[in-house]
């Protein structure tokens, strides 16, 4: 994938760029704003992330280990404490 495609996936509008896998390092005064443009599952790979969904009051806390599952496009905002990084994976990937 091209970077700028991996940049549009940061940005506020949704894109149609497939993709399989992500990683990304999230640090606590570099937040992201994901949309997703499929289904994805968001697992933390090492240290701690905060993540909420907009329009929803449940906030996630993702330590090492831990996934999130976020629906077409929902609106992601991440968040490290002080940094973590994540694997986001297509869930159409998966099957």
């Amino acid at each position: 994938m091209r970077f700028q495609a991996v940049l549009s996936l940061f940005g506020r509008e949704p894109t149609r760029s497939p993709f399989e896998t992500l990683c990304v390092v999230v640090q606590k005064d570099a937040p992201v704003r994901f949309v997703c443009p499929a289904a994805v599952r968001v697992t933390c790979l090492s240290g701690t992330a905060w993540m909420t969904t907009e329009g929803d009051l449940r906030d996630a806390v993702l330590e090492a280990g831990h996934t999130h599952v976020a629906a077409r496009g929902d609106r992601l905002f991440i968040n490290g404490m002080p940094d973590c990084q994540l694997r986001i994976v297509s869930v159409q990937a998966l099957n």
